[in-house]
């Protein structure tokens, strides 16, 4: 509300306020939604994937409320959110155009005036990148390693480029987080009554009719122990490197606040002399 450009010093208006307020009641109800939604009927199609998410929810946050240094440690959850949204990608086109007359491979003649959409759950479902397999739900295609490989614009289920999700990070984080809890607190037994996926369409996709039965684990959280969080407090009491002031500077990019608090977090760990944003260096 009360932010200002570094550079020109101008904030946004009232009536910009009012639809980023609009804005955010459906990007960040609808879109959210959808993906736990599609994610919860890929698990429950495929229980080897259901039972090793529980797995990691139990060994990671036990009986106890998740913590936000518990999230990094999720990582077959997150394997299993990607691998939801390459197969249903909640905002399903984007829409391109070219800066100038493009022949494109040499073969497709693509005019500056013409607009072309991309259709995302195609693209995600591309033979040449994903295999045969590329229909199935297979968290693994998202092991870190394998996720690296990928070609650059393989999975865009955030959009492109200028124009890509900014509340990408957010949207990821809480998801993360509402699966997890979820599954430490609830046994996901069938879907009910027995369901074909239909698709529901509107601003965005999401599983029309879906509904499922859960029982809660009352009893199986409670034998479930964290896992000790000595070596964590023991890091951040204290900084990794010396004893007295270091000589690292730490510099942070971006206007959203969670890189800052980031950095400033790491300054803290390693004892840096100074945590400043990027601009100040350029």
């Amino acid at each position: 509300l009360e932010g200002r450009d570094p550079l020109t010093g101008v904030g946004l208006s009232e009536q910009n306020i009012l639809f980023q307020l609009v804005t955010f009641l459906i990007a960040g109800h609808e879109t959210t939604s959808g993906l736990l939604s599609f994610t919860l009927y890929e698990l429950l199609k495929n229980p080897e994937a259901l039972r090793k998410a529980q797995q990691e929810v139990d060994e990671v946050l036990g009986g106890e409320r998740p913590r936000f240094e518990d999230m990094s440690r999720l990582s077959y959850i997150d394997q299993c959110l990607k691998e939801s949204l390459r197969l249903w990608p909640i905002a399903p086109l984007i829409a391109i155009y070219p800066r100038e007359d493009t022949l494109i491979g040499g073969r497709y003649f693509f005019g500056k005036d013409e607009m072309a959409f991309i259709l995302l759950p195609m693209l995600n479902r591309d033979r040449k990148i994903w295999g045969e397999d590329g229909e199935r739900f297979r968290p693994e295609r998202f092991h870190p390693e394998a996720f690296a490989a990928l070609p650059e614009h393989a999975w865009k289920p955030f959009g492109n480029g200028q124009r890509a999700c900014l509340g990408r990070p957010f949207a990821m984080q809480e998801s993360t987080l509402m699966l997890a809890m979820i599954l430490q607190r609830f046994d996901l037994l069938e879907m009910n009554p027995p369901y074909t996926l239909q698709i529901k369409e509107t601003v965005t996709l999401k599983p029309g009719g879906f509904f499922i039965r859960a029982r809660r684990r009352r009893v199986s959280l409670a034998k479930v122990p964290r896992p000790s969080s000595n070596k964590t407090q023991a890091l951040s009491s204290k900084p990794l490197v010396g004893q007295g002031p270091s000589s690292s500077l730490v510099l942070f990019g971006s206007q959203n606040g969670a890189a800052e608090v980031f950095a400033r977090r790491i300054a803290r760990l390693v004892g840096a002399r100074d945590v400043s944003p990027l601009d100040d260096y350029v």
